[in-house]
């Protein structure tokens, strides 16, 4: 199956909350919007290009990785 969460389709934090259209209505909630909301990290061993989303799904670079792998 393949991968529909490339880094490309993720809109990036910093950019989505600092558009001219965006930025006025965040402003005045900014610390909240930034440091009391939920995030998620993982870190990267090995040059791998793995990534894993909240229900535990696993994602290569272009393709799911089966469960039973």
């Amino acid at each position: 199956m393949d991968n529909e969460m490339k880094w490309a389709a993720i809109e990036l934090t910093i950019a989505k909350l600092f558009t001219p259209k965006n930025f006025p209505k965040i402003k005045p909630n900014m610390n909240a919007h930034l440091f009391e909301r939920p995030c998620e990290a993982s870190h990267k061993f090995d040059g791998t290009n793995v990534g894993k989303d909240q229900d535990g799904k696993l994602y290569g670079r272009n393709k799911m990785i089966n469960p039973n792998a």
